[in-house]
């Protein structure tokens, strides 16, 4: 994941992002529409579990790098394994710590992040911190086949809002980079 992570930091910091919020959606989508339009088996996920886990390890971390947006890979690999509601939580936190701290360690590194965009983040890990609170206590109240068929409609819905930010006509944002503080 931090590899990956790394890697998706490193391209981000010198082009567009765009094409990757793309990726990403299409991803989504394909994996949503598999089961129904048998386009993707994803049965080695549990046959060949430690390589799967590095595979899909890598590909959240280089889209958490490019996108900001791990978490849709993950549920897709939590899914297929069938893991239970709080182990799928767990995961994702550890994940995303992961991801968020490689981008930093980057983007300090290449002079795109420094203490005004931490203080400019503020607000946003607040609202992180609320909605994993709000996420934690809904995980709760539902059963895992509720829980599931929720993660499978929020996985639709960033889909959607991937499709609908790169074909805005401000889909770059306007930056060199692509990366803005609002990002992390």
């Amino acid at each position: 994941m931090a590899v990956g992570g790394a890697i998706g930091a490193q391209i981000i910091a010198h082009v567009d992002p765009s094409p990757f919020k793309l990726l990403l959606a299409v991803l989504v989508f394909l994996y949503l529409g598999s089961r129904q339009l048998w386009l993707l088996n994803l049965s080695f996920v549990i046959r060949y579990a430690a390589l799967s886990m590095l595979g899909f390890g890598l590909l959240a971390g280089f889209l958490a790098g490019t996108t900001n947006a791990m978490v849709p890979i993950l549920i897709i690999y939590a899914l297929e394994l069938g893991l239970p509601q709080s182990a799928m939580v767990q995961v994702f936190n550890l994940c995303f710590l992961a991801g968020k701290l490689a981008q930093i360690i980057v983007f300090t590194g290449v002079g795109l992040f420094g203490l005004s965009e931490a203080v400019s983040t503020l607000p946003y890990a607040l609202a992180a911190v609320v909605a994993l609170v709000a996420g934690m206590c809904i995980r709760e109240w539902t059963s895992t086949d509720s829980y599931r068929r929720l993660v499978r409609v929020m996985l639709f819905v960033l889909a959607l809002i991937r499709v609908l930010q790169f074909f805005s006509p401000n889909a770059s944002g306007g930056k060199d980079s692509g990366v803005d503080a609002r990002d992390f």
